[in-house]
């Protein structure tokens, strides 16, 4: 079977939920279609939305010698039925490189048969069978194989000579430049890196801008597929990998290929049409509907209480220095947030909810975590088992992982488990891991499963929780496939970094868990190396990519152990972030911080929230570069319901004269934008 040569390296482990990785293999099934929805850049450096051109008239698949035409929106792709290379000529004439040859010789195609808008075709000597179409507008094209642990590295990408930008959805997504420097070398840990659609990407896409237009890749059913990433001749080329098995269902590899303006944003726009023609969009509107409680996410900034922050004075003391709304969580340890906190919370009209995970198992008596805790049977016997027979240790080699399907076998220990988790009256759940995206095969003779199963699993246990149980509900890092179940999450907006966990885990520079009141983790200050600060916050690579497809579907955040307050010499760049994506930021809040910190995260929560209720439930339809630097950037949400201006740089910025560090936002119906200057509020102390 074919083989690139690429070694990807794994990609940084996630604190708190991390886990070490594993080689991705697992359930794939036929992809349906997808569309192209495509951006038109501004003459300069802009980007913003417009309808997709209309298909060519004529939409038959043309075959000449071992080439297919294959008209899409946009041009026409053709596509070399020996070597899987595929270009692209525009209406412009001119032609793009879409994927490069796979990189060993398939042999030669066997009869090539194009009926019903297909295109159908063996490949004898890798035992491969192919199908390509046109499909709303799109090329696409499945491999299939019957030989298990069999791979093929293809679309292989990047390899066009005018390729400019690389879009990546790490977190809330990168716009990386292909020949710079800094991201070619090993400083980011982007070259060399190997990514898994399903695990490590927020969205299983990526995307390039080319000469005068751009292509998006995606690939619906994303288990068994990573993209690898490597400098080649100092330009950063993606190579997707797909492992073929039956176990896991993953015998089917479909990749669809769409012509786009050439936006930053264009891949995540495509993604967007895709999800509502799927119908897997489902919007907060409908979730509101069905929960008003959800409502209460809009205007809300989210903050994890320690101390008198978790009391009943805690919380009315948040109400009087003015935060209006306010998600808030705790962590089910010893002291968690009690009746007469929720309620006080609940009547300030915050949302309030605990800490959970199902993931991990230990021993009842030596657990160091009370969510890790289990009874007989769950501990042991729900443990996950490898191929070879042992159980899969857990996180830091604590107890085990747990089996999703041997919960799903057993469906009383969620109620039993909610139950007394919400038995204080909380109104909200985190449910940690769940929609992370690491997926497991169980060998488990009394429950296995693959990582297909995995999933289906634990979205049945999530839309328990959003559903039935009208618990306003978030996780971790959630990846897309959790959008239909979920309300909000907490990472999501976070690009890991190389660096980023070996930094955390250093307690003397981070901080640890004590005092248990300020566990230094969450509270001590921190100045992040120059590279992790470029890596993880530079605006000048950070894209909404996310945000531009989920934005009215989930409310996304930075993660908890990456508070506001935890980089000081960040927060004015990243709240100016926050209200360009129109997304809230995550505190951790005790009794000293309201102290000190309290006058100026009161002072954001109030500007953001008129902005976040008028637009936390609209589409993000543009994104725009206002300066080649890219330190001024632009969003618009809705039909004109919201504009957002952020300047990131130093100078002041154009005829409404924005100075540097400073943000306008325009409501439907403001006669004047409403002005930031994070800077110019009180400042938490250094520390």
């Amino acid at each position: 079977m074919t083989t690139t040569n690429p070694t990807p390296q794994p990609s940084p482990q996630r604190p708190r939920g991390a886990r070490p990785r594993r080689a991705t293999v697992a359930a794939i099934a036929l992809v349906s279609t997808a569309t192209l929805v495509s951006a038109t850049c501004s003459a300069a450096h802009g980007a913003t939305t417009r309808p997709a051109a209309p298909a060519p008239a004529d939409l038959s698949i043309r075959l000449h010698g071992n080439v297919l035409d294959i008209p899409v929106n946009g041009g026409v792709a053709q596509l070399r039925t020996d070597s899987l290379a595929i270009t692209a000529r525009g209406r412009d004439h001119r032609t793009l490189t879409l994927s490069a040859p796979v990189a060993q010789p398939l042999g030669a195609p066997g009869p090539i048969t194009v009926k019903g808008g297909a295109a159908s075709w063996t490949l004898p000597a890798q035992g491969l069978s192919v199908t390509a179409a046109a499909v709303r507008g799109r090329l696409q094209v499945t491999v299939h194989s019957e030989q298990d642990g069999a791979s093929l590295s293809w679309p292989v990408t990047g390899t066009d000579p005018s390729a400019t930008q690389l879009q990546l959805p790490r977190g809330e997504g990168l716009g990386i430049p292909v020949a710079d420097p800094f991201w070619n070398s090993p400083r980011p840990g982007v070259a060399g890196a190997g990514y898994g659609l399903e695990t490590d990407l927020s969205m299983p896409l990526w995307g390039y801008t080319l000469a005068g237009a751009g292509v998006s890749y995606l690939v619906p059913q994303p288990v068994g597929t990573s993209l690898a990433l490597s400098s080649q001749d100092g330009r950063l080329r993606g190579t997707a990998v797909h492992t073929f098995s039956q176990r896991a269902g993953t015998r089917d590899y479909t990749v669809t290929f769409a012509l786009t303006a050439p936006s930053p944003v264009a891949p995540a726009q495509d993604y967007r049409r895709w999800l509502s023609d799927e119908g897997q969009l489902v919007t907060l509107s409908s979730k509101m509907a069905a929960n008003p409680e959800v409502g209460k996410l809009l205007g809300a900034f989210h903050a994890y209480t320690w101390g008198s922050a978790r009391t009943a004075q805690g919380v009315q003391r948040m109400q009087a220095l003015g935060l209006s709304r306010l998600w808030l969580g705790y962590d089910a340890d010893d002291h968690p947030m009690d009746a007469q906190a929720v309620a006080a919370a609940k009547q300030a009209g915050y949302l309030v909810g605990p800490y959970d995970s199902f993931a991990n198992g230990q021993d009842p008596a030596t657990a160091d975590a009370p969510t890790s805790a289990w009874p007989a049977p769950v501990y042991p016997d729900y443990c996950i088992h490898q191929q070879d027979g042992s159980v899969l240790a857990g996180f830091h080699d604590r107890g085990c992982y747990l089996s999703s399907q041997a919960f799903a076998q057993h469906g009383e220990f969620l109620a039993q488990r909610t139950t007394r988790m919400t038995a204080n009256g909380a109104n909200s759940y985190f449910l940690d891991v769940d929609a992370a995206g690491e997926l497991y095969d169980d060998y488990s003779p009394d429950h296995p499963m693959n990582q297909q199963q995995d999933k289906a699993n634990r979205i049945a246990r999530m839309r328990q929780l959003s559903g039935p149980d009208k618990l306003v509900l978030g996780s971790e890092s959630a990846h897309s496939w959790a959008g239909p179940v979920i309300d909000f999450s907490h990472g999501s907006l976070t690009p890991p970094a190389d660096g980023l966990w070996p930094l955390e885990k250093n307690r003397e520079v981070w901080g640890g868990y004590a005092p248990a009141a300020a566990p230094g983790v969450f509270f001590k200050p921190v100045t992040l190396p120059d590279d992790l600060t470029k890596a993880v916050f530079d605006p000048t690579y950070r894209i909404p990519l996310l945000e531009t497809a989920l934005h009215d579907a989930q409310v996304n955040l930075d993660r908890w152990e990456l508070s506001y307050t935890k980089f000081p010499a960040l927060e004015t760049t990243r709240a100016l972030q926050a209200i360009l994506q129109n997304t809230p930021l995550n505190l951790t809040l005790n009794g000293p911080t309201l102290d000190t910190d309290g006058k100026q995260l009161a002072a954001l929560q109030q500007y953001f929230a008129p902005l976040h209720q008028a637009a936390g439930t609209q589409p993000m339809t543009d994104f725009r570069y206002l300066t080649a630097d890219h330190q001024v950037q632009q969003t618009g949400f809705g039909n004109g319901v919201l504009q957002v201006t952020a300047n990131f740089g130093t100078s002041t910025y154009g005829p409404a004269a924005l100075p540097g560090g400073c943000v306008d936002a325009k409501l439907k119906g403001d006669k004047q934008p409403r002005r930031l200057c994070p800077g110019t509020l009180p400042q938490a102390p250094l520390g």
